[in-house]
């Protein structure tokens, strides 16, 4: 899934491993272990993709590595928000 972030390009969910994966703007992709679905539907539903992998992801303790390093240069996001 494509997400509007000055971070986050996309990710996707492996619901039989329970892994989120994470790809970056600049290119690298990162796996988080024993995601449960609760979890991967709050990112979905989350204003910010990318505090949402600081604040959640990494501060409560998934385990997490790194499977491909960015290469990009200088990524530029094209966030769109809708406001009230």
């Amino acid at each position: 899934i494509h997400v509007g972030s000055t971070n986050v390009e996309s990710f996707w969910w492996n619901w039989e491993a329970q892994r989120l994966f994470v790809r970056f703007l600049d290119g690298s992709l990162y796996a988080y272990e024993n995601v449960p679905l609760s979890v991967a539907v709050k990112f979905i539903e989350t204003d910010s993709p990318g505090r949402f992998v600081w604040n959640v992801l990494r501060a409560d303790g998934y385990a997490y590595r790194c499977l491909e390093k960015g290469t990009r240069k200088n990524p530029k996001a094209q966030v769109i928000r809708k406001h009230p």
